[in-house]
């Protein structure tokens, strides 16, 4: 257990947190990998006569990479793949968000949602996407993002593939139109 935490219950039953619909409510917390004996590295099956040890590596669901610390992600707790192989996996360190970019300002200039298109680059199957922590939508095709009228501020969009690697962008929504109060009329007439 990395961390103790207390939730909330109601007649005993602890509140499902993680979305059903992802697939990733049922969560495999152990996972073996195959290390090589000697530099600790990962190795597939194709990494030959390699001599290699099974090891258990107990993982965070993958819908909470983005909030965990650096040494609880599977990033580091799954060792990279020894370069003594043949055929090394393709592994991403992380996903590269397109359609908009990091720091951008985006201005709302009509009252209504914002519409943009966002791809992920680099990603393995499905990705899951988070709009400020909320989940948005788990595909394989570009998502078309749809920002609210009311929002506004900073914005953090982040992107998760079925091997938990991530990426994330953080933007600002701001509101271009200028809202002018109507003239007050003033009586200037002496009584």
């Amino acid at each position: 257990c990395d961390r103790r935490l207390f939730a909330l219950t109601k007649q005993g039953v602890t509140p499902r947190t993680l979305q059903v619909e992802s697939g990733l409510a049922f969560h495999q917390a152990q996972q073996t990998v195959i290390l090589d004996a000697i530099t600790k590295l990962r190795l597939s099956s194709e990494c030959g006569a390699l001599s290699g040890i099974r090891q258990k590596v107990t993982l965070w669901p993958r819908q909470m990479e983005p909030w965990l610390s650096y040494r609880e992600k599977r990033s580091a707790r799954i060792p990279k793949y020894s370069p003594r192989c043949l055929a090394i996996p393709k592994q991403a360190d992380a996903l590269i968000i397109g359609g908009i970019e990091d720091q951008q300002q985006l201005y709302r200039l009509d009252p209504e949602p914002i519409q943009l298109m966002v791809n992920v680059s680099g990603a393995v199957g499905e990705v899951s996407w988070y709009l400020n922590g909320q989940w948005l939508s788990t595909q394989t095709k570009p998502l078309r993002l749809k920002l609210p009228e009311y929002l506004n501020g900073d914005v953090e969009l982040v992107a998760i593939d079925v091997n938990g690697i991530t990426g994330r962008v953080k933007f600002k929504v701001k509101d271009a139109l200028i809202r002018h109060s109507a003239p007050q009329m003033h009586d200037l007439t002496n009584h």
